[in-house]
């Protein structure tokens, strides 16, 4: 009886490990958006927010996306490595949101807490929209989360 219950919890440690393999990007704060076309390695979960609104998120790599001035955006949090964080700015207007190709990428950056990026998004020589980089959490699963704030 205890072999069998030492093999079927090894069996379940095994199935839970591979289950949760690739499951490593998630929106810690809120359910997201469902995302077939990530432009390759994996599902990156998109939410949608409104840029008239201070939106404030503690999230793992993920995107989020919004519409400024009549047309699609999106700020993705592509990854956190020693205390810093790196964006991208994406077009999304395309009819394609979800996809995101190198050509599509507007910019990208690197910020430490407690700095503020301005970005422009129309390239009008003004800043549109403000992430500021809060702080970043450590996790015990080896995937970071920032905790950062996007205004108007």
């Amino acid at each position: 009886m205890v072999i069998i219950f030492i093999f079927l919890f090894a069996l379940f440690v095994f199935l839970n490990s591979i289950l949760s393999y690739g499951q490593e990007l998630e929106v810690v704060e809120a359910v997201p958006e469902s995302n077939s076309n990530s432009g390759g390695g994996g599902s990156i979960p998109i939410r949608e927010i409104n840029l008239e609104e201070e939106n404030y998120f503690n999230m793992k790599p993920g995107r989020l996306k919004f519409e400024f001035n009549g047309l699609w955006y999106g700020v993705q949090l592509a990854g956190i490595k020693d205390g810093i964080s790196e964006f991208l700015i994406i077009n999304l207007d395309d009819g394609l949101n979800d996809y995101v190709s190198d050509d599509k990428v507007q910019s990208s950056f690197n910020i430490k807490s407690g700095e503020i990026k301005e970005v422009d998004l129309d390239e009008d020589g003004k800043a549109d929209i403000f992430i500021e980089l809060n702080g970043i959490s450590e996790s015990v699963d080896s995937v970071d989360s920032a905790d950062f704030t996007v205004r108007k």
